[in-house]
């Protein structure tokens, strides 16, 4: 609300929905945001936020990668769990066609995802290895990552109880 430029008590007549949406959209969080009058007396503000793909490694910590590709650097975070560690992701290119398979990943997929390291070839830009949460590695390129990774769970009940590996 705050965000919005509107004010408690301000007459429904000055309230202009669509700069209060222009204003809204300016936050880095936001995706989508939709204003309205509601009734005689009430507004209703609608938001979409993007969601949270990734995080990066920075110097002051880590800083949040969003499923839109920006990098939102936040209060310090000493130790991400929610989402999965990017490095070597320094071409912002890559990274958001990286964090755009990210979004495409089934929830259950992407939490056991813990890192993501970029290792680029001469032969293939788009080259990444993953560390897994149940210990194994799975080495995979960009352009067909998501479609792929969804089999992973199918793929590791297929190996059973053996010895982690790649």
């Amino acid at each position: 609300i705050e965000q919005s430029g509107l004010q408690k008590g301000q007459s429904m007549w000055e309230i202009r929905t669509s700069d209060a949406e222009v204003q809204l959209k300016k936050n880095d969080w936001i995706h989508n945001v939709t204003v309205k009058r509601s009734g005689l007396t009430s507004v209703e503000i609608q938001v979409e936020e993007w969601q949270k793909a990734a995080y990066l490694q920075s110097e002051t910590g880590f800083d949040v990668v969003l499923e839109n590709g920006e990098v939102f650097q936040s209060e310090k975070i000493l130790s991400p769990v929610d989402a999965p560690l990017l490095s070597g992701f320094d071409n912002p290119k890559i990274r958001s066609r990286m964090v755009k398979e990210l979004a495409k990943l089934n929830g259950q997929v992407l939490s056991m995802i813990s890192q993501i390291e970029s290792v680029p070839s001469k032969a293939d830009p788009y080259r990444i290895r993953l560390f897994m949460n149940d210990g194994y590695e799975v080495r995979a390129v960009i352009p067909s990552f998501a479609k792929k990774m969804n089999y992973y769970p199918s793929i590791i009940a297929e190996i059973g109880d053996t010895e982690k590996g790649v």
